[in-house]
């Protein structure tokens, strides 16, 4: 199977974190013995940097930084630069948009007639998606659309955007979505064949941990620093966690525009406390399954933020399963499909402290806890939430749009 992806982000190196799960979704279909052309617009540190994957059979997967502007101030399209705090469009998008749609069009239309790919995916549905279904209709190649956050979000707030998401919407045959509220969101949208599947993880990325007699102990929160991950639901829980657990440190991995907020909450604390909540800036994604090992539990204390945006199903939470850690998590969005109450985590009301703080001492002070949910947890992605399901999931759909 040939299959022509569009995106806005992909790693722009093997340690860049950004949208790691478009490329291990990529891998695993390549892994499976199929085909992958990637189109991302150019990030700057991509520069020169040609990407191939060549998977165990004949599947590949080749990656084209597409070229959309000569001005440094307008290359402002994916890698977290469209928008502000993931919750309103960086005015510069606006010009850049124009140029990045023209180039992706003749790029795209020029590798279809030559490459002839069986599909089309898309990743979002804003931008990458409306171009998607222009090169759909324009070539006669069935469409896919993978749904993966803020794009829904955009075009629920935007009535422009709205319309582009739709008619995106009505030129696929199929549509993926990591969390039901992602589903039924693109379902109001027009949406048709609109399927729930998980992201992923890689379990021979991260192996499991085994042991859980840290000392200290280590809470880890890890991911882009914007206002729905709730990170300031953790820091208000703290001093209940680190006041009745001992041996215990709060490290908070990642860069974003809620850092120096957080920060500012962290240095109020007592100068005890502050000496166990750790800010560890950005982490290569070379080095998670590493961070990973080192911690204890992993807490993902997500909300809903001011302007109304939610997180999908962030895939920290699936690469820390994968880990044989226990999780602690709000129970919102997608997070539910993979994070069982009580089975291979503990999930809680978004931005109730009390209930966040408690849920994190009951797994600290229960060793056997620990153990058995961290079991689970890696059990559940070796079994339904690998890449390689994914794919397969992904795949059934391919075929529907192919065949249909």
């Amino acid at each position: 199977m040939k299959i022509f992806q569009l995106a806005t982000s992909y790693p722009a190196s093997e340690t860049d974190a950004t949208a790691p799960f478009v490329r291990s979704m990529a891998y695993a279909l390549a892994d499976m013995g199929h085909s992958v052309v990637l189109h991302v617009p150019l990030h700057p540190a991509a520069i020169g940097n040609v990407q191939r994957y060549l998977g165990p059979t004949k599947g590949y997967v080749d990656v084209s930084w597409i070229r959309y502007t000569p001005n440094k101030s307008l290359n402002t399209i994916g890698h977290g630069r469209s928008l502000q705090g993931d919750q309103k469009l960086n005015p510069t998008v606006l010009l850049a948009v124009p140029l990045y749609v023209i180039a992706s069009l003749i790029r795209g239309y020029i590798l279809i007639k030559l490459w002839k790919p069986d599909v089309i995916q898309a990743h979002w549905v804003v931008v990458p998606g409306v171009i998607a279904a222009m090169l759909s209709f324009l070539t006669g190649t069935p469409l896919i659309i993978n749904l993966h956050g803020s794009d829904i979000f955009l075009a629920k707030k935007s009535r422009m955007i709205g319309a582009l998401a739709r008619f995106g919407f009505r030129r696929a045959a199929a549509v993926s979505a990591c969390s039901p509220y992602l589903r039924d969101s693109a379902v109001q949208m027009g949406a048709r064949n609109v399927h729930v599947i998980p992201h992923g993880a890689d379990p021979l990325r991260f192996p499991a941990k085994t042991r859980y007699d840290e000392n200290p102990r280590i809470i880890l929160s890890l991911g882009r620093l914007v206002q729905k991950k709730g990170l300031d639901v953790l820091l208000r829980a703290a001093p209940r966690i680190l006041g009745e657990i001992p041996d215990v440190e709060i490290w908070i991995a990642g860069d974003g525009p809620e850092l120096q907020r957080l920060k500012t909450m962290a240095g109020q604390s007592n100068e005890s406390m502050r000496k166990r909540l750790k800010f560890l800036g950005s982490v290569a994604w070379t080095n998670v399954p590493a961070l990973l090992r080192q911690a204890t539990v992993f807490v993902v204390p997500s909300i809903r933020d001011g302007s109304g945006n939610e997180d999908g199903l962030p895939t920290t939470i699936l690469e820390a399963m994968a880990s044989g850690l226990p999780i602690v998590a709000s129970d919102i969005a997608g997070v539910s499909l993979v994070v069982k109450d009580g089975i291979n985590g503990l999930l809680v009301p978004p931005g109730d402290v009390t209930a966040l703080g408690n849920a994190v001492n009951r797994i600290l002070s229960d060793n056997n806890l620990k153990l058995s949910m961290g079991s689970a947890g890696r059990e559940s992605v070796e079994n339904n939430f690998s890449w390689i399901h994914s794919a397969r999931l992904h795949l059934e759909l391919i075929n529907y749009a192919v065949w249909s």
